[in-house]
């Protein structure tokens, strides 16, 4: 069962994915909600590892909370990012 909360919204964003050393990775971010996103990606780094995620016309900061079978899933630093004000 699915415990996440808040409303997801579906996006097909290209994203760089940037965590502590310089080490990048590539993905696309798919979800959005008002708390974190996911992001499929076959770049692994750690959870708990703080990340930076620079698409198209939007960056976010947060921590990586989950590995999913596609890719990871990122709580944000800061709530509701831009990107949901625009949908």
């Amino acid at each position: 069962m699915d415990h996440r909360w808040g409303v997801r919204i579906a996006v097909d964003t290209p994203v760089v994915l940037v965590y502590p050393g310089n080490v990048t990775g590539r993905g696309r971010m798919t979800e959005v909600s008002a708390s974190g996103g996911f992001v499929r990606t076959r770049f692994a780094p750690p959870d708990l590892v703080w990340i930076h995620i620079a698409g198209e016309f939007e960056e976010f900061e947060g921590y990586i909370v989950r590995h999913g079978r596609h890719g990871i899933a990122v709580e944000w630093a800061e709530l509701s990012p831009r990107i949901l004000l625009a949908q």
